[in-house]
């Protein structure tokens, strides 16, 4: 549910015993979601920009089939407050939560969304790269770009480590699609906010500053 990444990082400092941390972090969270709902809320719905997010890469996956997130995926959720226009709500070829479909479906998709009035449509490959570094963004979403060619709508590629979306960094998700879609619309930068998660919600900070690649977690390929 939407409310999962608050409460478990909420807990997780409170188990720890640290009340200040806790509060900082709830305090970071909360003025991070608040401003991006309010810059949302003023989006008119021409202005929002079409997400699709796929969960596997035809860089590793050889079936043919590939899992893109569906109609109340907790990412979507968070799109959602961004501002996005998820694909996934209007479209009934998405009704669960993971959805295996083959590139022609996927092409169906796309071009659904563009009927609808969206001419760009943003894809996010959701990997496992990040500090787990099974797969590397760059070539997952480079074979999404050789497979989707023949997409209508002009394409627009990002990256996110799986982890992104499942951490306290969840908020950054939302704050990286403004940035991108909209860029100056709020004052904040996924950049600089993922420095300071860093900085002062990391027990081993400097392990973390050593290891931690922001393009293995958030990045924007731009236009194919």
């Amino acid at each position: 549910n939407e409310y999962i990444d608050r409460s478990i990082i909420m807990f997780g400092y409170l188990l720890q015993g640290d009340m200040d941390l806790t509060y900082k972090y709830l305090q970071w969270h909360d003025k991070i979601v608040s401003t991006v709902e309010t810059a949302a809320s003023k989006l008119t719905e021409s202005q929002k920009g079409a997400l699709v997010m796929s969960r596997q890469s035809p860089f590793y996956t050889t079936t043919g089939q590939y899992s893109l997130t569906g109609k109340g995926n907790t990412n979507m959720i968070h799109a959602d407050w961004a501002g996005c226009y998820v694909i996934a709500d209007h479209e009934p070829l998405l009704p669960k939560n993971y959805n295996s479909l083959p590139v022609e479906t996927i092409l169906t998709i796309l071009k659904n969304a563009y009927d609808a009035g969206h001419s760009t449509v943003y894809w996010i490959d959701n990997e496992h790269d990040g500090l787990r570094g099974q797969y590397d963004l760059d070539k997952t979403v480079a074979t999404w770009e050789e497979t989707l060619t023949e997409a209508v709508p002009e394409m627009h590629y990002l990256g996110m480590a799986r982890e992104a979306g499942n951490s306290p960094l969840y908020v950054l998700e939302m704050v990286f699609y403004m940035n991108v879609m909209h860029p100056g619309l709020i004052s904040l930068d996924f950049e600089d906010e993922f420095d300071y998660w860093v900085e002062n919600f990391t027990l081993e900070t400097s392990k973390y500053t050593a290891n931690m690649d922001i393009d293995n977690f958030f990045k924007d390929f731009g236009t194919a």
